[in-house]
């Protein structure tokens, strides 16, 4: 199993604490976990559109389930957004659906 979080939040902070938790129990759960950042996160210049970010979600997942593994997302903050829209048809039930495994 994989696990993907973003690797821009700090888990020192009262808003990362939840995140610790979560991040420090799949740790022990997981075969690997995938720090990400998503690609506007501090971008010069500024981009305002989530596309950039739904595509690079888009990408990693489709990379970890295209080899089959069941992956778990930590979403967080703005990042809900991309995450939730890049995983539209790349959830284990509908790639069942196709004959796929994975997610």
């Amino acid at each position: 199993m994989n696990a993907v979080w973003d690797a821009t939040l700090d888990l020192n902070t009262r808003i990362g604490m939840p995140y610790r938790v979560a991040v420090s129990r799949l740790w022990m759960q997981t075969t690997t976990i995938r720090p990400s950042t998503l690609p506007t996160r501090g971008a010069e210049p500024a981009l305002i559109t989530a596309e950039v970010d739904v595509a690079a979600v888009r990408v990693k997942v489709s990379e970890l389930v295209g080899k089959e593994n069941e992956i778990i997302m930590v979403l967080h903050s703005y990042g809900v957004l991309p995450g939730s829209i890049a995983l539209k048809g790349l959830s284990k039930n509908e790639r069942g659906k196709e004959g796929k495994a994975g997610w």
